[in-house]
């Protein structure tokens, strides 16, 4: 690579590094949700191709976005919970919250055991 093409691509991504701070390096919850708003539409826009350029900008979204969960200490409790969860206990649980809030109690809708099962958990 020549010293020009060095110094433009340098140039060029010293420019992006700094239009794109909050989301490279989140510091707060709205560089958050700023970074999963940006990595969303990046997925609607990106093609279905490794040779597509907003893929290799999605991993790199993806990482600042999965340093700062990571540092998060509400967010590693969930996800340690989530992980020791028994996959049908959660899919109740899931299920459970959807229905609707009208007065209608879960055992309406399913049978008692698993109600009474998803209160256990």
């Amino acid at each position: 690579m020549s010293t020009i093409q060095s110094k433009a691509l340098t140039d060029s991504f010293r420019a992006f590094a700094s239009q794109a701070s909050p989301i490279l390096h989140i510091h707060t919850n709205e560089d958050y949700e700023e970074a999963l708003e940006f990595v969303e539409y990046l997925f609607d826009l990106a093609e279905d191709s490794e040779n597509d350029p907003l893929n290799d900008l999605i991993t790199i979204i993806s990482r600042s976005i999965e340093e700062y969960e990571s540092n998060q200490q509400e967010l590693v409790k969930f996800e340690q919970e989530a992980q020791a969860m028994d996959p049908s206990i959660s899919m109740l649980r899931t299920l459970l919250n959807q229905l609707p809030n009208g007065g209608c109690s879960p055992k309406r809708f399913i049978p008692s055991f698993l109600a009474s099962a998803a209160k256990q958990a």
